[in-house]
C-alpha cells in the first residue's frame, strides 16, 4: 500500500490490473485445476479498475458529490476475487439510487481505514448521506520501514511468521493495547463523522467488534480466490443493508 493524495491506496494507481494479492494468477490457476468444469470461474476475466489513489472505485471528480455514500474495510469490501459488479458496494449503491466511493484496501486493519475515513471528510466538502464500515480484524495493523523503503506500507496480522512479531501480536491482544486502540479510533471516527450515520457491520469469521446492527457478511458462497466470501454473499449483504436503511429512513436521509 502506498500513500496518493494523503490516502492509503493500492501501490497501482490510474490503472486495471487482472490479480491482486489474495487474488493471484498463481492462485487461480491452481483452482481451476481443482475445481468442476462448470466453475463460474474457469473461463471468466476479473478486473480491478484502480483511480488515482489505488481505490476500487471511480475517481473523486466524478462522483456525484451531492448523492452519495463512502464505504470502508478491508478485502472483503474491496471485492477480492470478484467482478465490480457483484460486489455488496456496487449492489447496494444501486438499490440506494446514488454513488459510492469505496475507501478499502485488501488486508487493511482500522489504522488504515481511520486514516482514509478522517482524510476524506478533511479533504471533501460535501459530505456523504452514509458511512458504511466494515470492521476489519482487530490484530491488523500497518509496518513501515522508512529505512527499507520510505513509501510503500506492508499489510500486517495474525498471519505473520515472524517469531518477534508474532509475539507482538500475542501481547497486544492478551495485554488489551489492541482493544485500547480500537476504542480510540471508533471514537474518533465518531467524532470526525458528525451528523453523518454510520452502519457498522461485521465479517463472520473476522475478529472484529461488537456491532449493535446485527448486520453480518455471512458465508454463503465463496469468490474466485476460493478464500473471500463469494457473490451470493455480496447479495445478501447489500439486500440486508437495504433493508436496514430502508427502516431506519428518517435518521439515514433515503
Amino acid at each position: 500500500m502506498k500513500i496518493h493524495n494523503n490516502f492509503i491506496g493500492n501501490d497501482s494507481t490510474n490503472t486495471i490490473k487482472l490479480f491482486e494479492p489474495g487474488d493471484t494468477e498463481e492462485r487461480y490457476l491452481e483452482n481451476v485445476q481443482k475445481m468442476d468444469d462448470d466453475w463460474y470461474y474457469k473461463n471468466l476475466e476479473i478486473t480491478y479498475s484502480l483511480n488515482e489513489n489505488g481505490h476500487r472505485c471511480k475517481s473523486i471528480q466524478d462522483l456525484n458529490l451531492d448523492n452519495y455514500i463512502i464505504l470502508a474495510g478491508c478485502s472483503h469490501t474491496f471485492g477480492i476475487g470478484l467482478e465490480l459488479e457483484k460486489t455488496y458496494a456496487y449492489l447496494l449503491s444501486n438499490k440506494l439510487n446514488c454513488d459510492y466511493y469505496n475507501l478499502a484496501m485488501p488486508g487493511a486493519g482500522i489504522d488504515v481505514m481511520e486514516n482514509n475515513i478522517l482524510t476524506w471528510f478533511g479533504k471533501i466538502k460535501q459530505k456523504p448521506k452514509l458511512v458504511i464500515i466494515q470492521t476489519p480484524d482487530d490484530t491488523r495493523y500497518c509496518n513501515f520501514n522508512p529505512h527499507v523503503n520510505n513509501a510503500t506500507f506492508i499489510e500486517r496480522g495474525s498471519w505473520v511468521s515472524d517469531p518477534d512479531e508474532q509475539k507482538m501480536v500475542v501481547n497486544c491482544e492478551s495485554t488489551g493495547v489492541f482493544n485500547a486502540r480500537k476504542v480510540f479510533v471508533y471514537k474518533n471516527i465518531s467524532n470526525i463523522l458528525g451528523d453523518v450515520p454510520c452502519i457498522l457491520f461485521n465479517v463472520a469469521g473476522l475478529r472484529n467488534i461488537d456491532v449493535t446492527t446485527g448486520l453480518k457478511m455471512r458465508v454463503l458462497d465463496y469468490a474466485r480466490d476460493l478464500i473471500h466470501y463469494g457473490i451470493l454473499s455480496n447479495a445478501k449483504l447489500s439486500t440486508d443493508m437495504y433493508e436496514h436503511i430502508r427502516l431506519n429512513t428518517k435518521c439515514l436521509n433515503f
